[in-house]
């Protein structure tokens, strides 16, 4: 029988279920400011996908997988129905888990997320792939981070906090090898990606917003009262392919206005995931984050 993902979970235990899907180079712990604010109502579960640095494995290339993970999870927790939140890559996930298991999906958050990756997005990615791939054989695993970094901030933000990002480009270094094996096939996953055939079988509305990250801790605490909520993120040239695919979906596409991001090049929507989380992730002290494969008591 495969084991578990590694989770925890906080918060009220009456509460609804949220689950915090972790974008591809996050960990659990970069959650956790989003989280704190929300335990008091919602009972919180956050986990590493497969092949993440708290699941280590080498998944297979695919959604479905991870997806199942997702469900046998919450067969463990005794859980029947969530409300699934996941920045990029796991926004990818929790859309597959609802299209495969909508009785166990009551809300999706879609956030920084794409139903198709276009060839551009997708040699980006691949880069970074190839970077795991060189790092898992002995060569530097800080060049996962140069190709992340420039993708996710600002020129001038990167030159007011050069001294800052350079000691995180060493921390990404020190990481074993299993990380960056487990990460190549999670990037895999975007090859040929394409969401739209599934998009119908998740049986809600859905709504579009681009936001800021500031706009987040706000549509959470929406969840309750929207039935499914879909939030993505990117400037991305299929915008429009997008609110026709949703609402082919059955349900409502409204957009709202909101900041944009630092910076937004199509071509690594998928990366910026990590941005803002991943360096977070970097920061916490992880001993402050206790991990099991049961719920923390």
């Amino acid at each position: 029988m495969m084991n578990l993902l590694a989770h925890r979970v906080t918060g009220n235990p009456d509460g609804p279920p949220l689950f915090l899907l972790n974008g591809g180079l996050m960990t659990m712990a970069a959650w956790e400011k989003i989280a704190a604010p929300l335990e008091d109502a919602f009972r919180i579960v956050r986990c590493d996908f497969r092949g993440q640095l708290f699941s280590p494995g080498v998944p297979e290339p695919r959604l479905e997988p991870h997806a199942e993970d997702l469900v046998a999870l919450l067969d463990a927790l005794e859980i029947e129905r969530i409300h699934a939140a996941g920045t990029s890559f796991g926004a990818l996930v929790a859309l597959r888990l609802a299209a495969l298991h909508p009785e166990r999906v009551a809300s999706v958050i879609a956030i920084t997320a794409t139903e198709k990756v276009t060839p551009e997005l997708w040699a980006a990615s691949a880069r970074v792939r190839d970077a795991c791939l060189e790092a898992v054989a002995g060569g530097d695993g800080g060049r996962v981070y140069d190709l992340v970094i420039p993708a996710t901030y600002s020129p001038e933000y990167l030159e007011a906090n050069a001294a800052t990002l350079a000691l995180y480009r060493r921390q990404v270094g020190l990481l074993p090898a299993a990380w960056y094996a487990g990460l190549a096939p999670i990037i895999g996953v975007l090859e040929g990606l394409d969401l739209t055939p599934y998009l119908p079988l998740i049986q809600a509305p859905t709504r579009h917003k681009q936001p800021a990250i500031q706009f987040v801790n706000q549509l959470f605490k929406r969840i309750v009262i929207r039935r499914v909520l879909a939030l993505v993120f990117p400037r991305h040239p299929s915008q429009s392919s997008k609110r026709s695919a949703m609402n082919r979906a059955g349900g409502r596409v409204h957009r709202t206005r909101g900041a944009r991001l630092p910076r937004g090049e199509d071509a690594a929507s998928f990366l910026r995931s990590g941005g803002w989380a991943f360096c977070l992730a970097l920061r916490l002290d992880r001993r402050s984050m206790p991990v099991s494969a049961s719920r923390d008591r």
